[in-house]
């Protein structure tokens, strides 16, 4: 009976250090570790870390429900597939048991923020989910490196677009100068020709400095 009672002492022993270890852990994440009950549904577990990304303390967030959390875009998106998830992973689909979102969740101060969601299906013995555990990441930073990164593959295109019409143009000039230069060396141009093709060249090497401009 010592020995049983000792094993006890020691399994519960070792339960409270390991639910210290995992508090502390969720506790001290920048990224948002949650718990939502499905049949209540309410979150359950809310780590501190939600306030600084959405402005609300743990207790405020326990009180909402996943509509108060999303916009309305991103609550009709995962209203739409949570259902056909949680179907599948009934029927034995394993790959719908953690999955990767990225949604939109609203703050207290009115204003949004991007998240990426990791989320996964807690069940029992007979696949029924009752929870989902998840972790939340802003990735505002993210997004605007990505948009960043988008501009300047954009600005990238128009440059190459505009240096290859500046290199045809420019053989084109060249052309044109050419042919210039042979008309002018011919004999009996009178004046007023001559005066034409002198202006017609000023304004081919105007369009030739423009090109290697664009160049």
């Amino acid at each position: 009976l010592d020995r049983y009672f000792r094993i006890i002492r020691q399994s519960t022993r070792l339960l409270q250090a390991n639910e210290a270890r995992y508090r502390l852990l969720s506790e001290n994440s920048s990224d948002v570790i949650w718990l939502f009950d499905l049949e209540a549904n309410r979150f359950t577990y809310v780590s501190p870390s939600v306030e600084r990304l959405r402005g609300f303390t743990a207790e405020e967030v326990l009180q909402q429900k996943f509509e108060d959390v999303l916009t309305p875009e991103s609550y009709r998106m995962i209203a739409e597939a949570l259902p056909q998830r949680l179907n599948a992973f009934a029927a034995g689909d394993e790959s719908m048991r953690s999955m990767t979102h990225e949604i939109v969740q609203t703050c207290k101060d009115g204003s949004t923020v991007p998240t990426e969601v990791v989320t996964t299906l807690i069940a029992d013995s007979g696949r029924r989910v009752t929870h989902i555990l998840g972790v939340s990441r802003d990735i505002t930073v993210r997004r605007r490196l990505e948009a960043q990164l988008r501009q300047g593959q954009k600005l990238e295109a128009i440059g190459q677009l505009a240096g290859g019409i500046a290199h045809d143009f420019n053989n084109i000039l060249a052309a044109t100068m050419m042919r210039i230069d042979m008309m002018r060396m011919s004999r009996g141009l009178n004046p007023e020709i001559q005066q034409g093709l002198k202006d017609l060249e000023i304004e081919a090497r105007r369009a030739a400095d423009l090109t290697r401009q664009l160049l």
